[in-house]
This record gives C-alpha cells, sequence and structure tokens, in this order.
C-alpha cells in the first residue's frame, strides 16, 4: 500500500459507487449503470460494485491506481456492511480506451486474473467504440458467472 501511496496520495477520497469524473455519460446512461449495479448488489448482498470513469494523462499503471481507489476510497452511498474488502471496482481510462478491474480480498476466493481478464475482453470492443453503457454490462454479465461459479 505505501508503494500506491506514494504514486497517488495517502488520503481517503470520497466517492460514490458511479463516479463519472470524466463526464463523458450522458444522464441516461448514467442512471442505466446505476440500474446494472443495483441489480448486481440484489444478487450478490454482501457484495457492491463500484465504477469509476476517468480521463487519465499521468496514471503509469490503471490496476495500481484501482487498487490504490479500492482502498482508500470511503464509499458515501455504501453501508458499514459492505466494507471495501467486499468491493469489486472497474476504471475506466476514456483517453486510453482502456479499463482495469480490482476487487477485495473476501472477493478473492471468487474472481482471479482469469474471470477479470475474461470480463474486461467482452467489453473491450465496445470501449474501443466509445459504447460505455454497453462495456459496463459485459463486464457485470461476465463477472456475475465467474462469481456464480464460485
Amino acid at each position: 500500500m505505501a508503494d500506491v501511496d506514494a504514486l497517488f496520495g495517502d488520503e481517503d477520497v470520497i466517492l460514490k459507487k458511479f463516479s463519472d469524473a470524466a463526464g463523458v455519460l450522458r444522464m441516461k446512461e448514467r442512471e442505466k449503470i446505476r440500474k446494472v449495479m443495483e441489480r448486481f448488489e440484489k444478487k450478490f448482498p454482501q457484495l457492491f460494485l463500484s465504477i469509476y470513469v476517468g480521463a487519465f494523462d499521468d496514471v503509469p499503471n490503471l490496476r495500481q491506481f484501482g487498487f490504490w481507489l479500492l482502498n482508500r476510497a470511503a464509499y458515501s452511498d455504501v453501508g458499514v456492511d459492505r466494507p471495501n474488502e467486499n468491493g469489486i471496482l472497474l476504471v475506466l481510462d476514456v483517453n486510453g480506451k482502456t479499463a482495469a478491474m480490482t476487487f477485495g480480498y473476501a472477493v478473492m476466493p471468487y474472481l482471479d486474473e482469469d474471470s477479470t481478464f475474461d470480463a474486461l475482453s467482452a467489453a473491450h470492443p465496445f470501449l474501443l467504440q466509445g459504447e460505455y453503457l454497453k462495456a459496463f454490462k459485459a463486464v457485470v454479465s461476465k463477472t456475475e458467472m465467474a462469481l456464480k461459479k464460485g
């Protein structure tokens, strides 16, 4: 944690589960994404899903940033019954058209490198076209399948 704190800071960040810091999504898309997230949490009430959309210029490793953000985020819309170790974070870089997924320690028995790669791969063609809603839906669908197997 000290290494990523040195890169991104050691202060907690107050966030909501869905953050469009890049401002690329329309209101209708944001509402649809929130509904996808709500459905996910109804299926997996012990977990929460977070999505952070940013336009990064100087982030050398998006996955490191995601790890840092999941550990440093104080989610204002997540109950205390769902600590960050029960979270799954999708970070999207609209400048680089890349995405990374990070998950907490409680999720590790159910997700791994292969399952997150599969989820992100399903979203890749949509990300290249700027179809973020379709990309999010693809990631969530593949992630749900992996969690159900676990």
